[in-house]
């Protein structure tokens, strides 16, 4: 009787198998009984595997196409780059870890098919890249020959950059932000069409480190917004070309990373609303300090003086600042390089608008007290005498153009 019912119960799994076999038409199904068999996996493995029927499309997918979401280049080890379906089969093995059982099979795959699935991988993603710069730019651009350019959005396509490619608005949003970058250059076509914009592989490096670093971030999709800008009369992207010097800044400045930054584009808030209703900043860190990025050439350094847009913004920023070296200005050097000129337009504005200017400084006690010594001045007065006195020394100060109020200034 035993015998029987141990029959009876082989005779129920193979049929089970051979239904599952038959009902996807798969040929992975044999090939995993057979290594469990030779016990180069489990048999758990294989039956969690087969038992699921996107699992089982999955690895089909795996071996027709070579898809690095299941089989990835650094030997095929990291789990992590497995697609999902697989991932929930395997994490629902007992023992010693998924990864090992994963990897132990994924190993076994001979060298010359690992190499026909690796070169089958990287034609595909070429192929796609290629279809983006032409969707972008034509058949006939250069861009789409460039060798560089095409490996750098080869390398947004790839799985491990998968978040920063959502991020971005995936393939469509990956063309809009070449498309709007319309003064770069490339390797084999000349390089950009201004001194101040890199190449359009190394500007496209930076957008990857930006989403790989900062995806998720508050005002993170409003910079991303800002890339895919379209100068609607015609011409260059000036805003765009904002963007991608603070992108080229923000991957330049060791102090500005994933844990200190606090907001991306933001409107500074309270009562500045009485200088500038929506006046913005560019970054905030989670101190406090602020970053304002000025991608100007020399028409727009000539017009700081007088541009009443450009005070109001700057008295907000006075206004929010608890210290002097809690802002920051960042001007382009590859677009003007002559930071005197800069602080002497500063120095004018403040002159012009002295009043203003100090009001806002006297009404700020933090701010007032990094930028005046304030134990040299007598206690035994009134405010109105202080300010009185203050408001002199001010004067003073803004005519000297190595005065520490001056040190947010940055030329870089």
């Amino acid at each position: 009787m035993k015998k029987k019912n141990i029959f009876k119960v082989i005779l129920a799994i193979l049929t089970f198998f051979v239904s599952i076999a038959s009902s996807y038409g798969q040929c992975w199904f044999t090939e995993l009984l057979k290594l469990s068999n030779e016990n180069k996996v489990s048999k758990e493995y294989a039956l969690l595997v087969t038992d699921s029927k996107k699992g089982i499309q999955s690895f089909e997918a795996a071996q027709s196409s070579g898809n690095k979401a299941l089989l990835d280049y650094n030997n095929f080890k990291k789990f992590n780059e497995l697609s999902s379906d697989l991932q929930e089969a395997v994490a629902k093995l007992p023992g010693e870890g998924n990864n090992s059982l994963t990897k132990q099979y994924l190993s076994e795959v001979d060298e010359g098919k690992r190499a026909n699935i690796l070169n089958s991988l990287s034609n595909k993603l070429e192929d796609k890249a290629r279809e983006i710069v032409i969707k972008a730019f034509g058949r006939d651009s250069q861009f789409a020959k460039d060798d560089l350019v095409l490996n750098k959005i080869t390398e947004f396509l790839q799985p491990s950059n998968k978040i920063t490619l959502d991020a971005i608005g995936g393939e469509k949003g990956l063309q809009d932000i070449i498309i709007a970058n319309v003064r770069a250059g490339c390797s084999t076509c000349g390089n950009a069409s201004t001194s101040f914009l890199k190449n359009m592989d190394e500007y496209l490096d930076d957008v990857l480190y930006f989403g790989n670093t900062f995806a998720g971030k508050e005002g993170f999709d409003k910079v991303i917004k800002e890339l895919k800008v379209i100068n609607t009369k015609g011409g260059p992207n000036y805003s765009v070309e904002g963007a991608t010097f603070m992108l080229r800044k923000i991957k330049e400045t060791p102090e500005i990373t994933a844990n200190s930054i606090k907001k991306f584009d933001g409107v500074f808030e309270g009562e500045i609303d009485k200088i500038c209703v929506n006046c913005r900043f560019d970054i905030e860190l989670i101190t406090g300090k602020k970053f304002e990025y000025k991608s100007y050439g020399s028409t727009s350094i000539n017009r700081i003086s007088s541009s009443d847009a450009f005070l109001k913004q700057h008295l907000s920023y006075l206004e929010d600042t608890k210290s002097l070296d809690q802002m920051v200005y960042e001007f382009d050097k590859l677009k003007f390089s002559n930071r005197d000129k800069i602080v002497e337009q500063f120095r004018k504005m403040y002159e012009k608008n002295a009043s203003d200017v100090f009001n806002v400084i006297w009404n700020n006690k933090e701010f007032r007290n990094s930028i005046f010594d304030m134990s040299s001045y007598p206690t035994n007065i009134s405010d109105g005498q202080l300010k009185t006195i203050l408001m002199s020394d001010f004067k003073s100060i803004i005519n000297k153009r190595d005065s520490k109020l001056y040190n947010f200034i940055k030329l870089n």
